[in-house]
């Protein structure tokens, strides 16, 4: 404020704040050179067969972003899965946010060969220098949850259902499953499916867990994509949730709310993930050290596991 003296200037402050006064946005870019813009990108898998807006997960995530950027006085953007350099380089970007990055993310390559800062939520497993930016949940921890969740409702053959995309979500979970059952000495009943896959390749994977004379009495579902497919081949082998098959999944969302029964599910907090990742962003572009945001998970209860020590029903304990 120049020469003003300092009773005049804490005057000016203090009507600004009765005002609720905010500098336009516009004209201070154009005095720093920035443009505001950041680019919110949601990676899928090659071959997915979902979209981003089929994830309840994914929504809540963007829509704490897009809310978190506003507060930063930033524009967040919107764009495609993919998208690559030439189309990046349209934009005047200061930034991006980067949602399941897949392993050697192009589009984060694009990134840095522009200049543009990002972070991610979710790893980029190929590391780096410019990867040590990202959000996420401790997957590990939530998996390891989950697990002993289910184990202590008298589950003892725990089949993980997951899909090979290369995204950390999924490797993480895989990694703490395998070491989990290797801690207890316990079978590893993992499915993994590849890449790309449908819901007839979940089918057709849990169909398999549960026949034989040692079925599979518990699932773990690391894709929230999976529900449908799974439940339906439980229900198409005769058995029930959860006096039979017990399930859990990954990530919350209306399906697992709403089912018959209603899912456990863990609460991945998207909310606080995406306020964090445009916290981080912001440290980034200021030229702040490297750091990471790791927010917790909770377990939601609900009707698909039973209560803890319930004895099984069925003949098909785990």
């Amino acid at each position: 404020m120049g020469r003003l003296s300092d009773a005049t200037r804490q005057h000016v402050l203090d009507v600004a704040a009765r005002l609720e006064y905010r500098a336009n946005p516009s004209a201070r870019n154009m005095r720093s050179g920035a443009s505001g813009i950041i680019a919110v990108i949601n990676q899928l898998s090659e071959g997915a067969s979902w979209e981003a807006a089929d994830l309840e997960y994914i929504m809540r995530l963007t829509q704490a972003i897009c809310r978190a950027a506003w507060d930063h006085d930033a524009y967040p953007t919107l764009l495609p899965p993919g998208v690559d350099g030439r189309f990046l380089a349209r934009i005047p970007l200061d930034g991006a946010i980067v949602a399941d990055p897949v392993r050697g993310d192009a589009t984060l390559r694009a990134l840095d060969d522009l200049g543009i800062p990002a972070v991610t939520i979710g790893r980029d497993s190929t590391g780096g220098a410019d990867r040590q930016w990202w959000a996420d949940n401790d997957i590990a921890a939530a998996t390891t949850g989950a697990l002993g969740h289910l184990a202590a409702c008298g589950a003892q053959r725990i089949c993980l259902v997951s899909a090979d995309t290369g995204q950390s979500y999924m490797t993480d979970a895989e990694q703490a499953y395998l070491r989990w059952c290797e801690a207890r000495g316990v079978p590893a009943r993992l499915r993994m499916l590849g890449r790309p896959f449908s819901a007839g390749d979940c089918y057709a994977a849990v169909t398999s867990e549960l026949a034989g004379r040692a079925p599979a009495d518990a699932l773990y579902l690391v894709v929230e994509a999976l529900i449908r497919p799974a439940l339906d081949a439980v229900a198409d082998a005769g058995l029930t949730v959860p006096d039979q098959v017990q399930v859990v999944v990954a990530s919350d969302s209306a399906v697992a709310r709403t089912g018959r029964p209603t899912l456990t599910a863990l609460d991945l907090h998207p909310e606080e993930i995406g306020i964090g990742a445009v916290g981080l962003l912001a440290s980034r572009m200021a030229g702040e050290q490297p750091r990471t945001a790791l927010v917790g998970a909770e377990i939601v209860v609900r009707g698909s596991t039973r209560t803890v020590g319930q004895p099984t029903t069925g003949g098909t304990s785990r």
